[in-house]
């Protein structure tokens, strides 16, 4: 219930900003929102630290709510239609292939750390997920009102940079998730302090959103992602290298040096992708890009977590100690994160300038 609330408010977000803003002020504005959606999931392991060490976990809830009731009283009163409202018809085949498509691919990478890869739990779901999602772009490039317009794909800047966040949200989302792992259960810390030592990251990442949405205005995202990246992917691969008896003070100041890569990379990333397509095929940009970031965070999450999994049991398998052998898991996925971030930064060297940004400010930006 609460995913088909998100589903619908992150696109919805995304439309609304396109249309009120010219091309030169969206990555500034782009860069405010920024500002709550990187630093949201940056914040939560701090915050939901403090909860679960000081009350039981049913409280992250219960604090949440009155938030959620407070945005529902301020959107009945505060927000306006923007745009051309239209009549589409929902259509349900498509969202039966598109659930089955992309929940089969997470169920099956989520089983994977807990079974064997041809196995029923797992190769059964992965499989009925590819083919449901070739039934759902073929049955979408055949009908006039789609579920998701996959035509929007033949836009060579939003197609790189859709592809270039993919991977890059594959590999936060794993790392948000691993690095409480390694802080509480192999180094033995409490939740809050895992959490404190997280906050860094998450304060850089907020307050480098808006400045970085003033310079894609400015300079564009080739070079603020390309800046971005290398920092993500230098500090990365450091984190792969940590052991048992690293300073957590070393850990704050990668996880800070990564997390000002995310803050340079994540919007300037997503604005360019938006500002590729003509504003008519907002909303179906607006949908696509959300719909990757969210496959990428479970994706991501799932395959770090059997990667962990496998290398520390096969670590316990060859007598190591349990914290080693965590610790050898926890290693190898932050290599393999490390490895994304470098995909990524090598695509970034295709960006081209987007070609609906004005003649004049393309030439500035030159």
């Amino acid at each position: 219930i609460q995913a088909v609330g998100a589903g619908i408010i992150l696109p919805l977000q995304m439309i609304v900003v396109l249309y009120i803003f010219p091309i030169e002020k969206r990555g500034s504005a782009m860069g405010l929102i920024g500002l709550a959606m990187n630093f949201a999931p940056a914040i939560g392991p701090t915050f939901s630290g403090w909860v679960v060490q000081n009350y039981h976990w049913n409280m992250l809830f219960y604090f949440i709510l009155p938030f959620a009731l407070l945005d529902v009283v301020v959107a009945i009163f505060v927000l306006k239609n923007v745009g051309k409202t239209g009549h589409p018809k929902l259509d349900l085949i498509s969202v039966i292939y598109s659930t089955l498509g992309f929940g089969g691919l997470l169920f099956g990478l989520s089983n994977a750390s807990s079974h064997d890869f041809i196995s029923v739990n797992v190769a059964l779901p992965i499989v009925v997920g590819i083919a449901s999602l070739v039934l759902l772009v073929n049955r979408s490039n055949h009908s006039k009102e789609p579920l998701l317009n996959f035509g929007i794909f033949k836009y060579r800047g939003y197609r790189l940079n859709l592809i270039i966040s993919f991977v890059l949200t594959a590999g936060m989302y794993g790392a948000i998730m691993l690095l409480p792992i390694y802080l509480q259960n192999i180094r033995e810390m409490t939740p809050m302090e895992s959490g404190m030592t997280l906050l860094p990251g998450a304060i850089v990442m907020a307050v480098m959103s808006p400045i970085t949405g003033r310079m894609f205005d400015k300079y564009g995202s080739k070079r603020l992602a390309m800046s971005g990246l290398t920092l993500v992917t230098i500090g990365t691969f450091i984190i792969g290298l940590i052991d048992l008896n690293t300073p957590i003070v070393y850990i704050v100041l990668l996880q800070v040096v990564r997390s000002l890569g995310f803050a340079l990379t994540l919007m300037p990333i997503q604005t360019a992708a938006f500002n590729a397509v003509p504003l008519e095929l907002a909303s179906h940009a607006s949908a696509m890009f959300n719909t990757q970031r969210q496959l990428a965070g479970s994706m991501g999450t799932a395959l770090f977590v059997v990667v962990m999994t496998v290398v520390s049991q096969n670590g316990v398998s060859q007598h190591l100690p349990s914290e080693l052998a965590d610790l050898a898991g926890f290693q190898t996925v932050f290599k393999l994160v490390g490895v994304f971030s470098l995909v990524a930064f090598i695509m970034t060297l295709f960006i081209k300038e987007n070609p609906y940004l004005p003649k004049a400010k393309l030439a500035e930006n030159h």
